[in-house]
């Protein structure tokens, strides 16, 4: 059956020209090859009308009328972990009237409101807030001298079946649960290591492995501040200062963690037990360049610093205008409270090329042979989860090839592979397959009074203020971080057993 094509407007308006011409509508709908009937039907409409153009349908009649809709937002935003699914039964029990989940979802998309995973962190309070801004406004002005001299410290832990999905590997899509792009996962991990190290710009400390126990006070004195503060503060002198464990975008140490975690994960012989990942942590840290650390030290500057804004379009075109009325670049800026320099570079990037938008630059040219980015193609799919920059190394000792990870990814992806976080579930061995398989065909053909006689049981490990990822709630964007949007969590949870 052949589908409907609507005409479009440009060809409306030339039928009706033909047939105002003189022609008959029969002539008209043979040279179109149209229907005599559908253009009859436009003729009719155009003399109606005096409009030819198609007009558009309405749409369903809302199912809500606008005081409803403010109750859908409300509810929401009372309660945002609820669900459309509960929302539009609260809203049955209220109004008694039925509504599907995708009414409601519309309505909340329309205020502004999406289903966003919410934000798992420590929640700030108005005095932590407050603390925070006031440590900024004192540090924003310190160079980079000054953050030289400090020391950022803290503790980690690394497990052996480690859940925080930092792992990724190259696939393409839709090949999630292929065998070479399962990681075999653990229910229940039970090795694990607790680390400290200090990191500072031009220098880091050694990575010391907390043995057995907790960390006490003494422990700390004896442990970390005796036999590894105590050497940088004499190194650097009375400007010294250590910090230790704060918030992850005040102390850049926690994203030295998740490098650290990533090059663990990627090693081509993961750690099998706790010696070998103690050995693994401490050789990664030990290949971790200088200059990753004073990166992550000196974003903590750009953070805190005093931010710029683009100036935005309607803007420059709007100083244009000013200067086209024979205003001077003084005037333009107090009126529109910029430096006149700025408008000074608008005003001379407008006369020479007639336009104040930002030219797309065309990017750099291809450094890669078809050989090499087939190399880099057959890395990615050949070893166990490599990293771009590993694959960055590999080139480069091999083939003496230097270019940039990123250049390695745009290689993967034009060759259709993604970085995705790798399926994990208990890996099936070809043996257990059959086993399943023969335990499927003897129990397919079971009624169902057979069925209710089995009882299913398992164990499973709780702990509290670890949500699931699964959860979410409605929020607008950039709210992230706001107290109602966050959900609070410990570092270590306490752990439930049940079964």
């Amino acid at each position: 059956m052949s589908s409907r094509h609507h005409i479009d407007d440009f060809m409306r308006g030339r039928i009706i020209g033909k047939i105002e011409e003189g022609r008959k509508i029969t002539d008209v709908a043979r040279e179109f090859d149209i229907a005599h009937g559908v253009v009859s039907r436009l003729w009719k409409s155009f003399k109606t009308t005096g409009m030819c153009s198609r007009r558009h349908g309405g749409g369903r009649v809302r199912s809500t009328t606008p005081a409803e809709d403010r109750y859908i937002v409300l509810s929401a935003k009372r309660n945002r972990r609820t669900t459309a699914q509960k929302v539009a039964n609260q809203f049955l029990a209220a109004s008694g009237k039925q509504i599907s989940r995708e009414t409601v979802a519309r309505r909340l998309r329309g205020e502004g409101l999406y289903a966003r995973r919410p934000v798992v962190c420590v929640t700030l309070t108005r005095q932590h807030r407050t603390a925070r801004l006031q440590w900024c406004r004192e540090h924003h002005n310190w160079t980079e001298q000054d953050w030289a001299c400090v020391l950022f410290s803290d503790e980690s832990r690394f497990s052996l079946s480690s859940d925080c999905r930092r792992q990724l590997i190259w696939r393409e899509s839709g090949t999630a649960y292929r065998p070479e792009n399962i990681q075999e996962k653990d229910r229940y991990p039970t090795c694990s290591i607790m680390v400290w190290a200090g990191i500072m710009i031009n220098g880091h400390t050694c990575l010391h492995v907390v043995a057995n126990g907790i960390m006490t006070g003494q422990r700390y004195i004896d442990e970390v501040l005796l036999p590894h503060v105590r050497l940088f503060r004499g190194a650097v002198g009375d400007k010294f200062v250590f910090m230790d464990d704060n918030a992850t975008y005040l102390n850049p140490i926690e994203n030295v963690w998740d490098a650290l975690g990533r090059q663990v994960a990627g090693r081509n012989y993961p750690p099998t037990n706790k010696n070998t990942l103690i050995h693994a942590v401490t050789e990664e840290w030990d290949k971790l360049p200088q200059q990753l650390l004073d990166n992550v030290v000196q974003n903590i500057i750009l953070k805190i610093a005093p931010k710029t804004k683009e100036i935005s379009l309607d803007v420059r075109r709007h100083i244009t205008e000013l200067h086209k009325e024979g205003k001077s670049f003084r005037e333009i800026g107090k009126i529109l409270k910029l430096p006149f320099t700025t408008v000074g570079y608008i005003v001379k990037k407008y006369l020479e090329t007639g336009s104040v938008e930002n030219k797309l630059r065309p990017g750099g040219t291809s450094q890669l042979t078809s050989r090499a980015k087939r190399m880099i193609v057959r890395s990615a799919t050949s070893k166990p989860m490599p990293s771009a920059q590993n694959i960055v190394n590999e080139l480069l000792s091999s083939c003496n090839v230097s270019v940039s990870a990123q250049a390695v990814r745009n290689v993967l992806h034009s060759a259709g592979l993604k970085a995705r976080t790798p399926r994990k579930k208990p890996y099936i061995r070809e043996v257990t397959r059959k086993r399943r398989l023969e335990f499927a065909m003897k129990y397919k053909n079971k009624p169902m009074d057979f069925w209710k006689k089995v009882i299913f049981s398992d164990e499973s490990k709780s702990e509290i203020f670890t949500p699931p990822s699964i959860r979410k709630i409605w929020r607008k964007n950039k709210t992230a971080l706001e107290p109602k949007n966050v959900l609070p969590t410990l570092k270590y949870g306490f752990p439930l057993f049940a079964f």
